[in-house]
């Protein structure tokens, strides 16, 4: 896609960007030639850069048919790209240890206070080892993409309860 500047005393006013619809009263304006298009004040536009990763400076030269842009441009230093990397990191270890509290929040129905008091002791370890192994999870691993997630046990007995005996009415 084409773009364009649109130049007011002899300044960038607007873009690059691709022309308006309809211009100073001039519907369809996208569709004119060139020619006309620099009398209404838009050039199109060029930009010479060296593509390196880092933008250093930016300067326009308005011609009289076009409008070009020098970008300066640089290679990433040493410590910029340290630092990308220790924050993409920090954000894979944010995320593990978000689906790791989210785990550990669905497991809480497990464990509250009267389910757990009903649960027999096998269950009751299962379910503690899983959220100790939860919760001892960005500790156990040294790269966030070598996490393995527990799986939730998903067997659990059910709580033995044993029954009242039935009173009997004598008539």
């Amino acid at each position: 896609m084409k773009l364009y500047c649109h130049i007011q005393e002899n300044a960038v006013y607007e873009g690059p960007r691709a022309l308006p619809e309809t211009f100073a009263n001039v519907s369809s304006f996208h569709c004119l030639d060139d020619k006309t298009l620099i009398s209404y004040g838009w050039l199109p536009y060029e930009k010479v850069s060296e593509n390196k990763e880092v933008v250093v400076s930016s300067t326009f030269e308005i011609l009289n048919d076009k409008v070009i842009e020098h970008v300066s441009t640089r290679d990433k230093l040493e410590v910029e790209i340290k630092q990308e990397e220790a924050s993409k990191l920090a954000q894979e270890w944010a995320l593990v240890r978000l689906k790791r509290d989210t785990l550990l929040s669905d497991s809480d129905k497990h464990v509250v206070s009267d389910k757990w008091e009903q649960m027999n002791l096998d269950d009751k370890q299962i379910w503690s080892d899983y959220r100790k192994a939860l919760r001892d999870l960005p500790q156990s691993f040294s790269n966030p993409s070598e996490v393995v997630f527990p799986d939730a046990p998903n067997k659990v007995s059910t709580p033995v309860v044993e029954e009242q005996p039935k009173e009997t009415t004598v008539v």
